[in-house]
């Protein structure tokens, strides 16, 4: 029995289901799955976007749009270059 009631997924809304509580309760697991930004739900399941991913997009982007298409693509605009980097890097 302890170890179904582990398993189970908190649904609940409010204050008292974001990650400062699951951490305040002990579960440490549930705590980490919920930080990021949420992006919204699919077919029940909650989509979020870790923060981490928004520092390794715009490293990606600034290595293409301040490097690699200046050096094979000479005499664009800079505009250019980032719409360029941004459509590469999505």
């Amino acid at each position: 029995m302890a170890a179904e009631a582990s398993l189970a997924v908190n649904t609940k809304s409010g204050p008292d289901s974001g990650p400062r509580a699951a951490l305040a309760r002990g579960n440490r697991q549930s705590a980490s799955l919920l930080t990021g930004i949420r992006l919204g739900r699919i077919l029940g399941l909650e989509v979020r976007v870790d923060y981490s991913w928004f520092v390794i997009f715009f490293l990606i982007l600034w290595s293409l749009t301040m490097a690699v298409f200046p050096a094979e693509y000479r005499g664009r605009s800079p505009g250019t270059y980032v719409a360029m980097g941004i459509s590469a890097t999505l």
